[in-house]
């Protein structure tokens, strides 16, 4: 059990009513959910293999708009079940009220340690989402990570971790020049030069929780 805590996304809802799929023992049809806990009428908790959150919260989305409400908080394991999780759980039920129940939002820690300080990563505007704007955050990430080989994307990392200066900008054209055309479009249309670095280090963080798009080749 341990290997799959590890690969493990924890989901903690409080909604105004329970998604169709939770109602009366019911399963998600098109992602694979660990068997979920409902606690009552308006709170849930579930686990997930981490590839598959951007399909379980499109169906969710898919199933349940517009008349799901409320704050759904998602965060990693801690790995150490009997130790460490207990404490997690408590400090992210403390906050599911803190917002009103006008739309459905998306709270995602990248890492256990934004738990504690979730406000200053809120203020960067990289851990509270309305839902759809999670799932374009999402969707980017699986582009990212189909265009841009492993070494191309760190290759990206690097560059725009030095900052609008002249060197990046040197730098930044040798990297476009080596790029396919779908990949270098891609980096021009998202103007991903002028992004903050927190909005950066979010995306390279969602890579991890989407699969790769089986992209068509150009001819």
């Amino acid at each position: 059990m341990s290997s799959v805590s590890r690969n493990s996304l924890v989901v903690w809802g409080f909604v105004n009513e329970l998604p169709d799929q939770l109602r009366m023992g019911g399963r998600f049809r098109d992602s694979t959910v660990y068997d979920p806990y409902v606690h009552d009428d308006q709170r849930f908790l579930l686990m997930l293999h981490h590839r598959e959150l951007q399909p379980w919260l499109q169906e969710l989305v898919i199933y349940n708009s517009p008349g799901l409400k409320g704050f759904i908080q998602i965060f990693p394991t801690s790995g150490l079940w009997e130790t460490g999780m207990g404490d997690l759980l408590c400090r992210v039920i403390q906050d599911e009220a803190q917002f009103p129940m006008d739309l459905l939002r998306i709270r995602f820690f990248a890492e256990i340690r934004q738990i504690f300080l979730p406000d200053s990563h809120d203020q960067e505007g990289t851990l509270t989402f309305e839902v759809t704007e999670f799932l374009g955050a999402l969707e980017m990430a699986a582009v990212f990570r189909s265009l841009l080989h492993p070494n191309e994307q760190e290759q990206v990392y690097q560059v725009l971790k030095m900052g609008n200066n002249n060197e990046e900008k040197f730098y930044w054209g040798r990297l476009l020049a080596g790029l396919n055309a779908e990949a270098r479009d891609m980096l021009q249309a998202w103007r991903i030069r002028q992004w903050s670095m927190a909005r950066i280090n979010l995306l390279y963080k969602l890579m991890r929780h989407v699969e790769f798009y089986q992209l068509r080749e150009s001819p």
